[in-house]
């Protein structure tokens, strides 16, 4: 037998492509639509339609809307205003990333940006654990291929820059050396950049108690500090059509008791307004509904994260924290659903386990991560019943996925060095 066809040799390149393999065919999808791009327009636009997204004149519109109120700032415009500068519009990011303005980018490094942080994203996909089966390996593609994969990146939205910090951050929280404090100060700029990577702080109850309390409370001043002087944050939550390209836990509500009730032709802004009785009630109920799933399955889920190794723990923790999170503080556009890349990796790790109760929650994740291209399948190719239908059955999904990625980070915060370090302090004879 030849060195190349050894086992070690076979093996080493079955990792490899298990590693790789979900990268380099999301770097061919990307090759394969700037060509598309570059040829035919009317092609390339017909074919981001049916993949589950409203295609702009051109792409990375998200990377420009940044660079245009870096743009704006410079010249002392106030961005959080409707303006000729903003295109009418107004900033919708974090007041932080205005410091950056200082770089020399302007609106004319879109494209640049755009391909960079496209190309960053696909590639830190090597950095999460390799696919341990070529069934695995198979599904973890197609969630690179998928419709919110391919949004994120069309748009080049400052959500992939997140994803970047997270996996960095991760990376770095994984060592078992002094860096690994580093981590958590990824996550901290990250959080500046856009909040919600604050909940990426959970993952601090990996240390002990001390550590944990002093890296919160050095994240809180930190982000206080230097948000507090800023102004024009309290307009960037997202609101928008529940029945669309919007996922969180007020879809429902609004959908059914907030929508129906707002004057013709009034905008989405009318579902900042505070919400009435029965949407309270219906989204009481569906949080209650939802702790009782995951207390319902917290036992099995520490047994089956206890069989799992550190990095892909860590991993999972992070993408279900994120998304549990953002479902539940406002409305997300679906390309945020691109953190749930980082939950597959331990949850395949866990149908190897002794349960496989696990395998349908990877199929509804894939399901979530393609609902814009079904959506748009349905939409105008169905009676209007079959669309009523199909919103039901995703926003169900949805709360089922959110449900037991719940138990899971329960189970996570419950078996953590943090608590069993105040169980033991709490336990120690006086």
């Amino acid at each position: 037998m030849s060195a190349t066809q050894s086992p070690g040799s076979i093996r080493r390149r079955r990792g490899a492509l298990r590693r790789w393999g979900p990268s380099l065919v999301g770097l061919a999808a990307f090759t394969a639509m700037a060509v598309l791009y570059l040829g035919s327009r009317s092609v390339y636009r017909t074919v981001l339609s049916w993949w589950g997204m409203e295609p702009f004149a051109y792409p990375f519109v998200d990377t420009e809307s940044v660079l245009l109120g870096f743009d704006c700032w410079r010249q002392g415009i106030d961005v959080w205003t409707p303006s000729a500068c903003m295109r009418g519009g107004y900033y919708t990011y974090s007041p932080f990333l205005l410091h950056l303005s200082t770089l020399p980018l302007d609106i004319g490094d879109r494209v640049p940006l755009g391909i960079l942080v496209a190309l960053a994203f696909l590639l830190s996909l090597t950095a999460l654990p390799p696919a341990a089966t070529h069934g695995e390996l198979a599904v973890r593609i197609l969630a690179v291929l998928s419709s919110a994969c391919a949004f994120a990146l069309e748009r080049a939205n400052l959500d992939v820059v997140i994803f970047l910090l997270t996996v960095a951050g991760v990376c770095l929280a994984l060592r078992r050396d002094g860096w690994r404090h580093l981590g958590y100060a990824v996550f901290v700029l990250a959080a500046l950049m856009k909040f919600y990577p604050a909940v990426l702080l959970l993952l601090a109850v990996r240390e002990r108690p001390r550590i944990t309390l002093t890296m919160v409370m050095v994240a809180v001043v930190t982000v206080v500090g230097l948000l507090a002087p800023l102004t024009g944050g309290a307009r960037v939550t997202p609101v928008g059509s529940p029945y669309n390209d919007m996922f969180g836990a007020m879809n429902l509500p609004f959908g059914l008791f907030v929508v129906p009730i707002l004057p013709p032709g009034d905008s989405w802004d009318g579902l900042r307004a505070p919400l009435p009785a029965p949407a309270i009630a219906l989204l009481a109920a569906l949080v209650v509904t939802a702790i009782l799933i995951a207390w319902r399955n917290l036992r099995r889920d520490s047994a089956a994260l206890a069989l799992l190794d550190p990095g892909r723990v860590a991993f999972l923790v992070a993408g279900a924290v994120v998304i549990c999170g953002c479902f539940f503080a406002a409305q997300n556009v679906a390309y945020r659903a691109i953190f749930l890349l980082m939950v597959l990796p331990g949850l395949f790790a866990l149908t190897g386990g002794p349960s496989r109760a696990y395998v349908g929650l990877i199929a509804a994740i894939l399901f979530l991560m393609w609902a814009e291209l079904f959506r748009r399948l349905v939409v105008g190719a169905l009676p209007i019943q079959f669309e009523v239908g199909f919103w039901w059955f995703r926003e169900a999904v949805w709360w089922w996925t959110i449900s037991r990625l719940l138990g899971l980070l329960g189970a996570f915060f419950l078996t953590s060095e943090t608590i069993a370090g105040l169980r033991r302090l709490v336990s120690r004879p006086a």
